[in-house]
């Protein structure tokens, strides 16, 4: 039987609050764990997304359920990392657009955000 994928995604750029992501993803794990169905899911965790990442980590991992943990910006978008660790906006459309456009098996998209209104 092939393991369903659950992709973790984080980004938590040097100048925002911190977050406790790593914390968080150990508690999904720790459930998952616990469950019957535990065999039937890999996780996978990917950290400092930046926005370039997300369509390379996106094809080659080939989830069914995407888990982001990070900054938001109400509407706007996600908040991911920049190459200098900065934040760096990533359009809400411009994702929409990108989940349509791969429409590779994912059935779920989960997000788990602290707003950071500076972004807005």
């Amino acid at each position: 039987m092939d393991r369903k994928k659950v992709l973790l995604l984080s980004a938590n750029p040097a100048n925002t609050d911190r977050l406790r992501v790593e914390a968080e993803f150990r508690e999904i794990a720790e459930c998952c764990q616990k469950s019957s169905l535990r065999d039937r899911f890999a996780i996978v965790t990917k950290g400092a997304v930046r926005i370039d990442d997300l369509q390379p980590i996106l094809l080659q991992e080939v989830s069914r359920v995407v888990h982001f943990s990070g900054h938001g910006a109400a509407a706007n978008g996600l908040v991911l990392e920049h190459d200098d660790g900065t934040w760096q906006l990533a359009p809400t459309e411009a994702l929409a657009d990108l989940f349509r456009i791969l429409q590779n098996g994912i059935d779920c998209v989960k997000r788990s955000l602290c707003p950071m209104l500076c972004c807005v």
